[in-house]
Protein backbone atom coordinates (compact mmCIF):
# COMPACT_ATOMS: atom_id res chain seq x y z
CA UNK A 1 0.00 0.00 0.00
CA UNK A 2 1.16 3.88 -0.85
CA UNK A 3 1.82 5.91 1.99
CA UNK A 4 -1.55 8.23 0.90
CA UNK A 5 -0.49 10.60 3.70
CA UNK A 6 2.96 11.16 2.65
CA UNK A 7 1.84 11.57 -0.63
CA UNK A 8 -0.35 13.97 -0.01
CA UNK A 9 1.85 15.92 2.35
CA UNK A 10 4.05 16.36 -0.62
CA UNK A 11 1.63 17.32 -2.92
CA UNK A 12 -0.05 19.63 -0.75
CA UNK A 13 3.48 21.51 -0.50
CA UNK A 14 4.09 21.53 -4.10
CA UNK A 15 1.27 23.16 -5.12
CA UNK A 16 0.00 25.67 -1.85
CA UNK A 17 -3.39 23.56 -1.89
CA UNK A 18 -4.14 20.89 0.79
CA UNK A 19 -5.42 17.87 -0.64
CA UNK A 20 -5.93 14.51 1.17
CA UNK A 21 -5.62 10.68 -0.22
CA UNK A 22 -6.68 7.68 0.39
CA UNK A 23 -4.91 4.41 -1.49
CA UNK A 24 -6.36 0.77 -1.88
CA UNK A 25 -4.43 -2.28 -3.55
CA UNK A 26 -6.64 -3.74 -7.13
CA UNK A 27 -6.14 -6.16 -9.28
CA UNK A 28 -4.01 -3.85 -11.76
CA UNK A 29 -1.57 -2.20 -8.96
CA UNK A 30 -1.57 -0.08 -6.58
CA UNK A 31 -4.31 2.78 -6.38
CA UNK A 32 -4.84 6.25 -5.19
CA UNK A 33 -7.06 8.68 -5.21
CA UNK A 34 -6.22 12.10 -4.49
CA UNK A 35 -8.86 15.31 -3.45
CA UNK A 36 -8.87 18.96 -2.95
CA UNK A 37 -9.46 19.26 1.41
CA UNK A 38 -11.68 22.62 0.91
CA UNK A 39 -14.00 21.80 -1.54
CA UNK A 40 -17.19 19.26 -1.22
CA UNK A 41 -16.99 15.71 -2.20
CA UNK A 42 -19.56 15.95 -4.66
CA UNK A 43 -18.94 19.41 -6.45
CA UNK A 44 -15.34 19.34 -6.89
CA UNK A 45 -12.70 16.72 -8.36
CA UNK A 46 -10.01 14.03 -7.73
CA UNK A 47 -7.20 12.59 -9.11
CA UNK A 48 -7.25 9.10 -9.76
CA UNK A 49 -3.62 7.46 -10.11
CA UNK A 50 -2.88 4.20 -10.76
CA UNK A 51 0.33 2.17 -10.74
CA UNK A 52 0.51 -0.77 -12.99
CA UNK A 53 2.84 -3.61 -13.65
CA UNK A 54 3.68 -1.50 -16.85
CA UNK A 55 2.63 1.75 -16.73
CA UNK A 56 1.10 4.28 -14.67
CA UNK A 57 -2.39 6.54 -15.26
CA UNK A 58 -3.23 9.71 -13.88
CA UNK A 59 -7.13 10.81 -14.20
CA UNK A 60 -9.25 13.79 -13.81
CA UNK A 61 -12.45 12.86 -12.21
CA UNK A 62 -14.65 15.74 -11.80
CA UNK A 63 -17.58 14.70 -9.28
CA UNK A 64 -21.41 13.96 -9.38
CA UNK A 65 -22.64 17.71 -9.01
CA UNK A 66 -19.48 19.49 -10.73
CA UNK A 67 -21.09 20.90 -13.91
CA UNK A 68 -20.57 24.43 -12.06
CA UNK A 69 -17.09 23.67 -11.96
CA UNK A 70 -16.39 22.18 -15.55
CA UNK A 71 -18.22 25.41 -16.54
CA UNK A 72 -15.62 27.66 -14.76
CA UNK A 73 -12.58 25.49 -16.49
CA UNK A 74 -14.08 26.70 -19.66
CA UNK A 75 -13.77 29.90 -18.62
CA UNK A 76 -9.87 29.33 -17.71
CA UNK A 77 -7.68 32.43 -19.00
CA UNK A 78 -5.06 32.93 -21.43
CA UNK A 79 -2.70 32.47 -18.53
CA UNK A 80 -4.24 29.72 -17.31
CA UNK A 81 -4.67 27.59 -20.34
CA UNK A 82 -0.76 28.77 -21.01
CA UNK A 83 0.56 26.79 -17.92
CA UNK A 84 -1.63 24.22 -19.18
CA UNK A 85 0.08 24.01 -22.42
CA UNK A 86 3.49 23.80 -19.96
CA UNK A 87 2.33 20.98 -17.61
CA UNK A 88 1.34 18.78 -20.71
CA UNK A 89 4.38 19.34 -22.80
CA UNK A 90 6.51 18.82 -19.88
CA UNK A 91 5.07 15.26 -19.84
CA UNK A 92 5.07 14.53 -23.11
CA UNK A 93 8.57 15.34 -23.05
CA UNK A 94 9.13 12.88 -20.36
CA UNK A 95 7.24 9.87 -22.39
CA UNK A 96 3.80 10.25 -21.32
CA UNK A 97 0.71 10.51 -23.26
CA UNK A 98 -1.81 13.19 -22.26
CA UNK A 99 -5.65 12.58 -23.06
CA UNK A 100 -7.54 16.07 -22.93
CA UNK A 101 -10.99 15.89 -24.11
CA UNK A 102 -14.09 18.28 -24.13
CA UNK A 103 -17.41 16.93 -24.51
CA UNK A 104 -16.12 14.06 -25.86
CA UNK A 105 -14.23 15.27 -28.60
CA UNK A 106 -10.49 15.55 -28.54
CA UNK A 107 -8.77 19.46 -27.93
CA UNK A 108 -5.08 19.95 -28.45
CA UNK A 109 -3.64 21.02 -25.32
CA UNK A 110 -1.24 23.30 -26.87
CA UNK A 111 -3.98 25.59 -28.55
CA UNK A 112 -5.63 27.66 -26.42
CA UNK A 113 -7.52 29.68 -28.38
CA UNK A 114 -8.94 26.48 -30.00
CA UNK A 115 -10.83 24.80 -27.73
CA UNK A 116 -14.56 24.89 -27.71
CA UNK A 117 -17.11 26.60 -26.27
CA UNK A 118 -19.89 25.35 -24.36
CA UNK A 119 -18.12 22.41 -21.85
CA UNK A 120 -20.44 20.18 -20.32
CA UNK A 121 -17.62 17.15 -20.08
CA UNK A 122 -13.80 17.38 -19.58
CA UNK A 123 -11.32 14.55 -19.29
CA UNK A 124 -7.98 15.38 -18.65
CA UNK A 125 -5.83 11.87 -18.43
CA UNK A 126 -1.75 10.99 -18.31
CA UNK A 127 -0.40 7.73 -19.55
CA UNK A 128 3.25 7.10 -18.71
CA UNK A 129 3.93 3.72 -21.03
CA UNK A 130 5.67 1.26 -20.96
CA UNK A 131 7.55 2.33 -17.65
CA UNK A 132 9.55 -0.66 -15.14
CA UNK A 133 7.74 -0.98 -12.10
CA UNK A 134 8.67 -3.36 -9.36
CA UNK A 135 5.75 -3.17 -7.37
CA UNK A 136 7.45 -4.51 -4.36
CA UNK A 137 9.65 -1.22 -4.04
CA UNK A 138 7.08 0.62 -2.37
CA UNK A 139 9.43 3.61 -2.09
CA UNK A 140 9.26 3.53 -6.09
CA UNK A 141 5.98 3.00 -6.75
CA UNK A 142 5.02 6.39 -4.28
CA UNK A 143 7.71 8.28 -6.23
CA UNK A 144 5.61 7.49 -9.70
CA UNK A 145 2.59 8.82 -8.25
CA UNK A 146 3.89 11.55 -7.17
CA UNK A 147 5.55 12.49 -10.29
CA UNK A 148 2.32 11.73 -12.56
CA UNK A 149 -0.20 12.38 -10.11
CA UNK A 150 1.39 15.15 -9.56
CA UNK A 151 1.42 16.38 -12.76
CA UNK A 152 -2.22 15.32 -13.22
CA UNK A 153 -2.96 17.89 -10.48
CA UNK A 154 -0.90 20.66 -11.97
CA UNK A 155 -2.74 20.17 -15.06
CA UNK A 156 -6.30 20.22 -13.46
CA UNK A 157 -5.65 23.03 -11.04
CA UNK A 158 -4.31 25.41 -14.18
CA UNK A 159 -7.87 25.93 -15.22
CA UNK A 160 -9.53 25.59 -12.19
CA UNK A 161 -11.17 28.42 -10.88
CA UNK A 162 -8.81 29.54 -8.15
CA UNK A 163 -9.79 33.32 -7.15
CA UNK A 164 -13.48 33.07 -6.84
CA UNK A 165 -16.79 30.80 -5.31
CA UNK A 166 -18.28 29.17 -7.53
CA UNK A 167 -22.15 28.58 -7.08
CA UNK A 168 -23.02 24.67 -6.73
CA UNK A 169 -25.70 22.41 -7.80
CA UNK A 170 -26.58 20.03 -4.71
CA UNK A 171 -28.67 22.23 -2.55
CA UNK A 172 -28.11 25.30 -3.97
CA UNK A 173 -23.92 25.11 -2.19
CA UNK A 174 -21.03 26.72 -3.13
CA UNK A 175 -17.78 25.41 -4.15
CA UNK A 176 -15.45 27.17 -2.26
CA UNK A 177 -11.71 26.59 -2.73
CA UNK A 178 -9.40 28.54 -0.37
CA UNK A 179 -8.11 32.09 -2.22
CA UNK A 180 -5.97 32.59 1.31
CA UNK A 181 -4.42 29.09 1.05
CA UNK A 182 -3.61 28.98 -2.69
CA UNK A 183 -1.86 31.80 -5.24
CA UNK A 184 -1.99 31.53 -8.39
CA UNK A 185 2.04 32.02 -8.29
CA UNK A 186 2.04 28.83 -7.10
CA UNK A 187 0.86 26.78 -10.18
CA UNK A 188 2.95 29.08 -12.14
CA UNK A 189 6.02 27.69 -10.17
CA UNK A 190 4.89 24.08 -10.26
CA UNK A 191 4.85 24.18 -14.03
CA UNK A 192 8.28 25.88 -14.23
CA UNK A 193 9.59 23.45 -11.81
CA UNK A 194 8.36 20.82 -14.01
CA UNK A 195 9.49 22.06 -16.97
CA UNK A 196 12.92 22.79 -15.87
CA UNK A 197 13.98 20.42 -12.97
CA UNK A 198 14.59 21.47 -8.95
CA UNK A 199 18.41 22.18 -10.60
CA UNK A 200 19.63 25.34 -10.63
CA UNK A 201 19.97 26.61 -14.08
CA UNK A 202 22.78 28.92 -13.50
CA UNK A 203 24.95 26.74 -11.20
CA UNK A 204 23.67 23.79 -11.21
CA UNK A 205 22.92 23.25 -7.66
CA UNK A 206 20.84 20.46 -6.26
CA UNK A 207 19.24 20.95 -2.67
CA UNK A 208 18.25 16.92 -2.92
CA UNK A 209 21.66 15.52 -3.77
CA UNK A 210 23.18 17.87 -1.24
CA UNK A 211 20.40 17.87 1.76
CA UNK A 212 18.71 14.39 1.03
CA UNK A 213 15.20 14.34 1.62
CA UNK A 214 14.10 17.90 2.85
CA UNK A 215 15.63 19.20 -0.07
CA UNK A 216 14.41 17.01 -2.70
CA UNK A 217 12.48 19.00 -4.99
CA UNK A 218 13.39 22.78 -3.47
CA UNK A 219 14.19 25.18 -5.33
CA UNK A 220 13.84 29.14 -5.66
CA UNK A 221 11.68 30.73 -8.95
CA UNK A 222 13.17 33.43 -10.67
CA UNK A 223 10.99 35.78 -12.68
CA UNK A 224 13.10 36.86 -15.88
CA UNK A 225 11.12 40.10 -16.24
CA UNK A 226 10.70 41.60 -12.72
CA UNK A 227 7.36 40.98 -11.05
CA UNK A 228 6.99 44.76 -10.88
CA UNK A 229 7.44 45.47 -14.79
CA UNK A 230 5.01 42.52 -15.89
CA UNK A 231 1.99 44.38 -17.22
CA UNK A 232 -1.49 42.83 -15.20
CA UNK A 233 -2.68 40.98 -18.63
CA UNK A 234 1.14 39.59 -19.66
CA UNK A 235 0.70 35.97 -19.91
CA UNK A 236 3.59 34.44 -18.16
CA UNK A 237 4.91 31.30 -20.36
CA UNK A 238 6.68 28.91 -17.45
CA UNK A 239 9.12 27.35 -19.83
CA UNK A 240 10.50 30.70 -20.70
CA UNK A 241 9.81 33.54 -18.16
CA UNK A 242 10.39 31.43 -15.36
CA UNK A 243 13.95 29.72 -14.35
CA UNK A 244 14.74 27.91 -11.21
CA UNK A 245 17.72 29.03 -9.66
CA UNK A 246 19.49 28.39 -6.19
CA UNK A 247 19.10 30.19 -3.38
CA UNK A 248 22.56 32.12 -3.57
CA UNK A 249 21.92 32.58 -7.36
CA UNK A 250 18.82 33.98 -6.87
CA UNK A 251 20.72 36.46 -4.76
CA UNK A 252 23.36 37.63 -6.78
CA UNK A 253 20.86 38.14 -9.74
CA UNK A 254 18.86 40.42 -8.19
CA UNK A 255 22.43 42.09 -7.25
CA UNK A 256 21.52 45.01 -9.65
CA UNK A 257 18.18 47.09 -11.11
CA UNK A 258 17.24 45.66 -13.32
CA UNK A 259 18.74 42.20 -12.15
CA UNK A 260 21.67 40.18 -14.19
CA UNK A 261 20.45 38.21 -17.62
CA UNK A 262 21.21 34.66 -17.18
CA UNK A 263 23.69 34.83 -19.62
CA UNK A 264 25.71 37.20 -17.18
CA UNK A 265 25.29 35.43 -14.42
CA UNK A 266 26.47 32.37 -15.43
CA UNK A 267 29.70 34.71 -16.97
CA UNK A 268 30.46 35.43 -13.88
CA UNK A 269 30.31 31.76 -12.75
CA UNK A 270 32.60 30.84 -15.89
CA UNK A 271 35.07 33.96 -14.49
CA UNK A 272 35.27 32.25 -11.01
CA UNK A 273 35.84 28.62 -12.64
CA UNK A 274 32.36 27.47 -11.30
CA UNK A 275 30.92 24.58 -13.16
CA UNK A 276 27.60 25.28 -14.62
CA UNK A 277 25.10 23.90 -17.22
CA UNK A 278 24.71 24.94 -21.06
CA UNK A 279 21.31 25.61 -21.79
Amino acid sequence: MMDAARIAGILTDRYGLPVRGESRRAEEGPRMRIWPVHVAKTQGFAIDVLVGWRSVEAEFLPDNFASALVAEMERASAQQRSVFAAFSAACTRDGAAVTFAVNGMPVDPAIGSSWPSGWRTVSIRVVRSPVAVDQSAVEAVEDLAITWGGRALGLSLSLLPLEHDIAGEEEGGIVRIEVNRYERSTINRAACIEIHGAICKACGFDFGAVYGGIGSGFIEVHHVEPVSGIAPDTVVDPALDLMPLCSNCHSMIHRRKPPFSMEELRAMLAAAGEAHPVT
